[in-house]
């Protein structure tokens, strides 16, 4: 009961980053591009590292290989992705604590040149939106990497147990 209802809170908290990280992808070009791919990245591991146990009659060597490997790269990508969204919360922060006028600090270093082509004028609501939405998913982040090893861990003692019993008869 407890592993069902993990997992349905690792994929609110992988839908809550979605959300939140689309002002990175909006606002900022590159740090918006590297969002994007190990996003990606790390749903499709947390997927494969969720249900990899349940397709162990058909698929063992993968089973084998996440069971080995999944973790490590659950927690390299999703700690990439949390420093990524806390580097990127920092540069969210820099206009308003460099400059008192917002509109002359985004001229001069050309913020509007972003994925959306959102002018000056409107981008300074859109930066606090985007401050919110970050510490959101720093925090999804953090919930996930501790979600992430509590799965892994009873994989682990599951996958063990089913061998163990598969030893015995």
């Amino acid at each position: 009961m407890c592993l069902i209802r993990d997992e349905c809170v690792l994929f609110a908290m992988l839908i809550v980053q979605c959300i939140g990280g689309l002002p990175v992808m909006a606002l900022m070009k590159l740090c918006g591009i590297s969002y994007a791919v190990i996003y990606a990245f790390g749903f499709v591991l947390s997927i494969s590292l969720t249900f990899a146990p349940r397709l162990r009659s058909c698929c063992s060597t993968f089973v084998g290989h996440v069971n080995e490997y999944g973790i490590c790269l659950f927690l390299v990508t999703h700690s990439a992705l949390l420093t990524l969204s806390t580097y990127t919360l920092y540069e969210f922060l820099v206009p308003f604590f460099k400059s008192n006028n917002f509109l002359e600090f985004c001229e001069k270093n050309k913020l509007a040149d972003n994925l959306t082509h959102t002018g000056c004028e409107r981008l300074q609501g859109l930066y606090a939106l985007s401050l919110v939405a970050l510490t959101m998913v720093n925090l999804a982040s953090l919930y996930l990497l501790l979600l992430g090893s509590r799965i892994t861990r009873k994989n682990w003692s599951d996958s063990a147990r089913l061998i163990k019993g598969d030893a015995m008869c």
